[in-house]
């Protein structure tokens, strides 16, 4: 089962030197603290990562516990703002 909201989980610094030199020590660390870990990602916010198959799965098959409609999830206006570049309004509709 994932950890639910409350719960405290691990942060991931996406524009890391550690994780860009030598990701396998960054990512095996947020790993076994939790299935879960937040980043943040210019101009969309924070974000939640799953870190392991299992919670991918647990997360994919959730229909209850997710959003299932690529086009709304997250995003409280229902749409990806029209001026963001493209490579971020990708991010925004996954």
């Amino acid at each position: 089962m994932l950890r639910r909201v409350e719960e405290t989980r691990p942060s991931l610094d996406l524009n890391a030197k550690a994780l860009k030199s030598e990701p396998g020590p960054v990512l095996t660390r947020i790993r076994t603290q939790s299935a879960l870990a937040e980043a943040r990602i210019p101009l969309l916010g924070a974000i939640v990562l799953t870190t392991t198959h299992r919670a991918a799965e647990t997360m994919l098959k959730d229909r209850a516990g997710f959003v299932s409609n690529p086009a709304t999830a997250g995003l409280s206006g229902g749409a990806v703002p029209a001026w963001l570049p493209k490579r971020f309004k990708l991010l925004g509709k996954n």
